[in-house]
């Protein structure tokens, strides 16, 4: 086909479909992409406004389908250095779409930060899902950093704007989903069980997939949760057969079964968490699995304890926070019991110093 000038409004047609999509079908989102990518190829000129939105798509685009670091830092990068061009609605999308990375990244007091930047903006995006879809990774964001009645609150927000748009069962069943992990934090395990089977019943009658697996494992955490590490397994068991196999399901996997002395079910569960973790490249992931081995096949050995200092000084580096919050409060308790009160001390006053960092990172100048 010979090059031609792209008819903008064809393209602006598509995407503004692969915004509406992009929160209800993942792979229709991809086949609209394509479509984009196919547009774009067929035009001798681009201006700079469409140049500038196809450029946020393929970011935003990259960031949902977990694409590599390499390409998502090389869009971003190609973003920023027009960034003063940008209309406020692109602005926006690009600091959402940059705290959705760094929520990945679990670099969660950055993915704040962004995500009130990105607020200022809000207003210039007109259809309301995208207050939703705000309020719902907001939702998420809150309840990885502990902050539970908040979290509520905000998928409150995002699932009374989705029924307000309609045709957003799958982001329903997703804020379920939330609501049942919040619910469980506050040991409210019927509520929590009830959310679940909700988003489960919906998730089973469209077979989506990704989502059944999201609920099979939020189940097998809720009982986890409450030391019923029989209950936990059979459904991460479930989560790790059904769908695409997740890392953080085979790390509760190795943890419970070690719990109940299954060495030989745990170690496979380590080994396939291990091999997940070193094939995405996450380096926070592999210090945990190092120190849940530590915990429960090293304990009481000089192994157990360089295990936990290499791992909390990473996350200290990293400036994961919520990470160096939990593993050193369990090592302070390790010292306690040791009779070791001065290295005890030490990581206590580092709990409360992590704590804080927690909070000071949530108030924002």
């Amino acid at each position: 086909m010979e090059p031609r000038t792209v008819n903008i409004q064809e393209l602006k047609k598509l995407f503004e479909q692969w915004y509406k999509v992009r929160l209800q079908d993942i792979e229709e989102l991809k086949e609209i992409k394509r479509q984009i990518d196919q547009c774009i190829k067929r035009t001798i000129f681009l201006n700079e406004e469409v140049s500038d939105e196809y450029v946020m798509i393929c970011y935003g685009h990259a960031v949902i389908t977990s694409d590599s670091s390499k390409i998502i830092d090389s869009l971003q990068n190609e973003i920023m250095e027009n960034e003063s061009r940008l209309k406020d609605q692109l602005k926006y999308y690009f600091l959402f779409f940059q705290a959705s990375y760094c929520f990945d990244k679990y670099k969660f007091q950055e993915a704040l930060e962004l995500f009130k930047r990105a607020e200022r903006y809000l207003y210039a995006v007109s259809w309301s899902a995208e207050e939703a879809e705000y309020n719902y990774k907001l939702a998420g964001l809150y309840y990885s950093l502990d902050k539970y009645l908040v979290s509520i609150n905000c998928v409150n927000k995002a699932r009374k704007l989705f029924q307000e748009v309609g045709n957003q069962m799958r982001r329903l069943a997703a804020c379920d989903t939330i609501y049942g992990l919040n619910c469980c934090e506050l040991r409210q395990y019927e509520e929590a069980e009830e959310h679940y089977y909700d988003a489960l019943e919906y998730a089973q009658k469209t077979n989506y997939t990704l989502l059944i697996m999201q609920i099979y494992h939020n189940l097998g955490l809720m009982y986890a949760q409450q030391n019923m590490s029989a209950a936990a397994i059979l459904w991460l068991s479930k989560a790790a057969k059904y769908g695409e196999n997740h890392h953080k399901t085979y790390f509760l996997l190795c943890r419970e079964h070690f719990k109940i002395n299954h060495v030989k079910e745990g170690l496979e569960a380590f080994n396939k968490g291990v091999a997940l973790c070193e094939a995405s490249g996450s380096k926070a992931d592999l210090q945990r699995f190092s120190m849940l081995y530590a915990f429960y096949c090293e304990r009481d050995t000089e192994a157990f304890e360089k295990k936990y200092h290499e791992g909390i000084d990473f996350f200290i580096k990293e400036k994961l926070w919520h990470r160096v919050k939990e593993y050193s409060i369990e090592l302070a308790h390790y010292y306690t019991h040791h009779s070791n009160y001065k290295k005890a001390v030490r990581y206590y006053e580092l709990y409360i110093e992590s704590e804080q960092n927690i909070l000071e990172g949530e108030i924002l100048k």
